[in-house]
């Protein structure tokens, strides 16, 4: 992709690498990088999208910060047919490793430097919101939640705690009861934690930290998860494939795939994370695949 306009880059202050490293630091390393820059902000959450409000069609931007950072910008960009690439500059920061771009930020600066070509990617959607990775009920939201709540405290503190609090919520009395219409096809379940993704992870075997790639971001389906586990020793067995591996082949899971999703529930509304971000939906729900809606930037090379 050629253009003859430098890059505007729009940076979550509030972002985990960008706090740890402070600005001045990532300043430099942007400015060591070779990136042709034509603006570069540094803004709260809530700012972003007004400072973007300002893009032109046809300017490169870069987005940088986590997940759900990148989604909240996505949808905006995407209705005003801008391409924009992703800085990975949050936690878990799935987008990023799914389009393998460098987890690294200097080195992902470095990658951009060398060049860009665009790619067209699948949305998902819920209702009337988006998102680029996966939607979650039940454990995941509920976790996000108390993480934010507790989010002052240390990590030798905090994660033992966290790691309990999923443990209770993933309790069989904790489950919810849910209609899901696959396609128009009825399946009733008890879940602890259900994930919908915007395409579906790939397939397992090996232990690593790379376990929630997907092996395609353009396949048009949805990819439906159901955690479901009996004891105490199957909660256990879960959480540590979860940290490192080979979830998918757990007996204490289901999968399946479809286009469309409507999810019934007795509640009248639900607590759902989007993209790592939580936030209460009305009942019922409904998802489905936007194909090809976003158009990323990516460096040359690495599309997967």
């Amino acid at each position: 992709m050629d253009n003859d306009r430098g890059f505007h880059i729009y940076i979550n202050e509030g972002a985990g690498t960008v706090r740890r490293m402070g600005k001045a630091a990532l300043e430099a390393l942007i400015s060591a990088s070779g990136l042709d820059v034509e603006c570069l902000y540094f803004l709260e959450p809530h700012d972003m999208l007004e400072k973007i409000r300002e893009c032109d069609e046809g300017v490169p931007v870069l987005i940088g910060g986590g997940d759900g950072t990148i989604r909240s910008c996505a949808a905006y960009l995407a209705r005003k047919n801008i391409s924009f690439g992703v800085l990975p500059l949050g936690t878990m920061n799935l987008l990023a490793r799914d389009l393998n771009i460098p987890d690294q930020i200097d080195s992902a600066l470095g990658a951009y430097a060398r060049g860009v070509e665009m790619l067209e990617i699948d949305a998902g959607m819920v209702n009337d919101e988006m998102f680029l990775c996966c939607s979650g009920l039940g454990t995941m939201p509920e976790a996000s939640e108390y993480r934010e709540q507790y989010r002052g405290d240390s990590q030798p503190i905090l994660i033992p705690r966290l790691t309990a609090y999923v443990l209770r919520q993933m309790d069989r009395m904790n489950r919810k009861k849910l209609t899901l219409f696959l396609d128009g096809k009825k399946q009733k379940i008890k879940t602890s934690a259900l994930v919908i993704s915007s395409n579906q992870y790939g397939p397992q075997g090996r232990w690593t930290e790379e376990n929630f790639l997907r092996t395609s971001l353009q396949d048009g389906i949805l990819g439906v998860y159901s955690a479901a586990p009996y004891t105490f020793w199957d909660k256990l067995r879960l959480l540590f494939r979860l940290r490192l591996g080979d979830w998918k082949r757990d007996r204490a899971l289901q999968e399946w795939d479809c286009t469309h999703l409507k999810i019934e529930s007795h509640d009248e509304s639900v607590l759902l994370s989007l993209d790592g971000e939580t936030q209460e939906f009305d009942m019922p729900l409904e998802f489905s695949i936007l194909p090809k809606h976003i158009k990323i930037l990516i460096p040359k090379g690495c599309r997967l």
